[in-house]
């Protein structure tokens, strides 16, 4: 009777457990990229909103699964609450390979019970007409937060993108058309939509606030977008009636103080650089521009006027454009002349002096429709960032227990199997007039060797395990944050899930896996099986286990904010002559370094103990140091690299750090220079959990200064 009871009892706890759990009925929307537009294994915005009509508060996980790259899958977990008649919005941020073929978005409660799951379609293998855009190396992704007007979504159709070497760049300026180049993407957020984390504009090439309503913009969002910046970024801010909070973080990172509004009256030589044709100058409501007294390259126009409407600078590793007026007040009514207005705007934005920082853009008339699916669909070009990753990789990796075994070994030792399970066995057993027992001692043999073999090659490539990392620092003279990118190789003696202990005082890192590939992604090679979980909160991503294969090597990218470098310079200059005074404040030895102008001048150093202060005093000499033109080929051919380059410099052109280099070869185009530091076996930024480790780190340490001409 009293099993009865108890069984009984377990059943009715159980229905009422289904019954609260079935009562928990939650919808989901779910919005990719920007406007369904991603760079393939780049940060990609996921934003999530979980609605209900639960009487009650409900705390739950959200699980975000898809396909990184050829070799990973990201998942990430985030919690939240929800509250009774109110939505969760939950902004989390991903990296999605090339045509992956879908997501996989599950809902738990606190217990851990799904309570929704969606798997969200993302591939079609048998149609063009795909769910999601990647945006091809070759063309351009804008995104937009605020207004939309004065015909800005019209770029897509009257404009197009351009990269470094294009014949078709004079055509920014003098308003021709051009021939051809690639597409420009025009996508748009709402305030409340836009991206937590700088992790969610990585992908773009610039974005645009038109006059936004600051106020529905949380400070965490406008935080996110100055750290994008400063970490390479472009923006271009255009005013209007939303006067701009002169205490956000945009308003800091601006390189211009703005004055009151008032009226200013365009003269007819600023229309007509913007080919229109108006019958009477126009009138603006502008906030003219001062450049800040912390702004150390900056171009302002004025537009003939008094008054300075429209300015670029750089800010820290990025660069910003500032718009002090609405253009959409102005009674311009043709379609291409506003795109004109906006080509040039843009275009000085992403150009300094001419010179593309990554990609540009030109105005193009409009053609028919263009099947640009025709070459994304099955395949996806890559570019420098990854051929300078892959470098990297092969530096990593190039380690001895991941190396084939000689095959005179396997020669040796199939050879001396048979010779005992042939005339050895065969002779012994004659001997002793055991002949019949061939048959065990066969198997012995074999069992024998395989385990000898096993623990042969245990022996060989176990033991400690090894981590393997190249980080590349980068800061700005004068700034007082700075920027890390560290890339890992975990090689496993044995199959296990490790954990990581991250060090606290290297920032707030973004964690993802990385893996090696050569010109293309092809949509049929993408089949990842090492599934990898993140814990993404509080402006970070932290993985919170690494499952790695026996004699295998795990392959990971850390990206962070810093609050300093570990060295800083001085520089003095007069002609030829240079005078660095540098400080070390690492705990560790400055192994070499060099400070790098313009034009590949160049003066190396020595060592600079823990804790040093030296002067070092030089002629600047020719050097062919790192240039990305002359590295982005060589990556492609690593056999083939300088040594040197193999070891030291490779990381500069990689993911995670190839747009600061981009960013301090146009600081040296202005007459600064850039102090370049390697540190050798300093503490990498995390330990392995409860592991006997062999740590390898190297450490590159860049920083921008500015000279004191003498």
């Amino acid at each position: 009777m009293r099993r009865s009871t108890t069984a009984l009892a377990i059943i009715t706890v159980f229905i009422m457990a289904a019954g609260a759990q079935a009562q928990i009925k939650l919808d989901m929307d779910v919005e990719f990229g920007w406007e369904l537009c991603y760079r393939p294994s780049q940060w990609m915005p996921v934003n999530i909103s979980i609605y209900s009509q639960l009487d009650h508060a409900f705390e739950g996980t959200v699980e975000v699964s898809a396909q990184q790259d050829s070799m990973n899958i990201m998942t990430v977990y985030q919690g939240f609450v929800l509250t009774p008649d109110l939505p969760a919005h939950i902004p989390l941020v991903i990296k999605l390979a090339f045509a992956a073929d879908e997501c996989r978005i599950r809902v738990s409660d606190s217990q851990g019970r799904t309570v929704l799951r969606e798997d969200r379609p993302l591939w079609d293998s048998s149609s063009t007409q795909q769910p999601l855009t990647a945006v091809q190396e070759d063309e351009l992704l804008i995104g937009v937060i605020g207004n939309r007007k004065f015909s800005l979504p019209l770029l897509s159709d009257y404009s197009a993108s351009i990269t470094e070497g294009d014949t078709n760049r004079p055509s920014v300026y003098t308003g021709m058309s051009a021939g051809g180049g690639g597409k420009v993407h025009i996508k748009h957020k709402l305030e409340r939509m836009a991206c937590w984390d700088w992790t969610g504009f990585v992908g773009l090439d610039l974005l645009i606030l038109y006059d936004p309503k600051w106020d529905q913009l949380h400070p965490e969002q406008l935080t996110a977008i100055s750290q994008w910046i400063g970490n390479g970024g472009k923006l271009l801010v255009v005013m209007g009636a939303n006067p701009l909070p002169a205490e956000s973080a945009v308003a800091e990172i601006l390189p211009f103080e703005l004055g009151p509004a008032q009226q200013v009256v365009l003269p007819p030589t600023a229309i007509q650089q913007w080919n229109w044709s108006l019958s009477e100058p126009p009138r603006v409501v502008g906030r003219p521009l001062r450049p800040k007294l912390s702004s150390r390259i900056y171009q302002t126009v004025s537009y003939e006027t008094d008054k300075s409407l429209f300015g670029t600078g750089y800010v820290g590793f990025g660069r910003v454009g500032v718009l002090a007026f609405d253009p959409a007040l102005i009674d311009e009514n043709d379609p291409q002349n506003r795109v004109h207005f906006w080509v040039k705007h843009i275009a000085a934005v992403l150009e300094d002096e001419s010179h593309l920082l990554n990609r540009s853009i030109i105005f193009q008339e409009k053609k028919g429709d263009v099947n640009y699916d025709a070459y994304t669909y099955s395949s996806y070009a890559l570019g420098q960032a990854d051929s300078g990753l892959t470098a990297v990789l092969n530096r990593l990796t190039n380690i001895p227990e991941l190396k084939p075994l000689s095959i005179w070994w396997v020669i040796f030792l199939l050879t001396l199997l048979a010779l005992l399970l042939g005339p050895v066995d065969y002779f012994v057993l004659k001997r002793r007039d055991r002949q019949p027992w061939t048959w065990l001692t066969c198997i012995g043999w074999i069992v024998l060797f395989s385990v000898g073999a096993y623990y042969g090659v245990q022996a060989l490539r176990g033991g400690q395990m090894r981590v393997r990392t190249v980080s590349v620092w980068d800061g700005v003279q004068g700034r007082g944050d700075s920027w890390s990118a560290t890339y890992s190789g975990l090689f496993a003696p044995a199959s296990d899930e490790y954990h990581l202990d991250l060090k606290e005082t290297f920032g707030k890192q973004w964690w993802s896996g990385i893996a090696p590939s050569g010109d293309y992604y092809y949509a049929y090679e993408q089949k990842a099986g090492r599934n990898i979980f993140y814990s993404q909160r509080d402006g970070e991503n932290r993985p919170l286990s690494l499952p790695i294969n026996i004699w295998t090597m795990q392959t990971m990218l850390a990206e962070a904010p810093q609050p300093r470098l570990p060295i800083n310079a001085v520089l003095r200059r007069q002609g030829p002559k240079i005078n660095l005074r540098i400080t070390n404040y690492s705990e560790n030895a400055l192994k070499q370094g060099y400070v790098l102008f313009d034009q590949d001048q160049a003066l190396a150093f020595g060592a600079v103990a823990a804790g040093e202060t030296r002067e070092i005093t030089g002629e600047l000499s020719a050097r062919k140091m790192w240039h990305p033109g002359d590295r982005y080929e060589l990556s492609r051919y690593y056999d083939n690299y300088p040594p040197s380059y193999l070891e030291v410099e490779a990381a500069y052109f990689a993911r995670g750090s190839l747009q600061r280099t981009q960013m301090i070869l146009g600081y040296l185009r202005h007459g600064a220079a850039v102090v370049c530091a390697e540190f050798d076996n300093t503490p990498a930024p995390f330990d392995v959990i409860d592991k006997n480790c062999r740590f390898e780190h190297t450490q590159l340490v860049r920083q921008v200064v500015f000279p004191q001409e003498r």
